[in-house]
């Protein structure tokens, strides 16, 4: 629709890729997607294109349900550069909403590329509940990069003692603001 705003009232994208990597030497393309209702993801891939020189940048993910967010694989990596004297690209943010709550249903990577001197990591930021449904791990990488969690955290019914959640943050910081477990 010419890049403009669309009204979704539900999305879902379950089993199906959404991949916004670029060519050659190209920034990772933004994925932002709103409802009213429910939001169902299947992987999301914003990543840098593969560099000739300095790395490339992943794009931004930005996710809002009116509702529950149910997300899977989530990778924005910044790409490498294309020898040891080219920086690595930054990695994209990601912004998690649900009204309701967030569901996390895989793993979020918004790691930097590497060689030279590694860009920075994406911050992730949960706003809402998050519960997660598996045992799950969040890096940002080695370098910069916030995990923040603005809302409750705990497991799925019946398993909130049974579910690990891995955090790297590499020179991050990981901030909890509501309750965990």
């Amino acid at each position: 629709n010419g890049g403009g705003a669309a009204n979704i009232t539900t999305f879902d994208s379950a089993g199906f890729a959404i991949t916004t990597t670029r060519g050659t030497d190209a920034v990772g393309g933004d994925v932002k997607v709103k409802t009213t209702g429910a939001l169902t993801l299947g992987d999301v891939v914003s990543t840098g294109g593969t560099a000739t020189a300095a790395g490339q940048a992943a794009g931004v993910v930005d996710v809002n349900a009116g509702t529950t967010l149910t997300t899977a694989n989530i990778t924005a990596k910044g790409s490498d550069g294309a020898t040891a004297g080219d920086n690595g690209g930054a990695g994209g943010a990601v912004t998690l909403t649900g009204a309701t709550k967030v569901v996390l249903g895989g793993n979020i990577d918004t790691s930097a590329g590497a060689n030279g001197t590694p860009g920075t990591g994406g911050t992730v930021t949960v706003a809402s509940a998050l519960e997660l449904n598996g045992n799950r791990t969040i890096t940002t990488g080695v370098t910069g990069g916030n995990i923040i969690f603005n809302g409750t955290l705990d497991g799925d019914a019946g398993q909130a003692f049974n579910r690990t959640l891995g955090l790297t943050a590499g020179t991050g910081n990981i901030d909890f603001n509501q309750a965990v477990g």
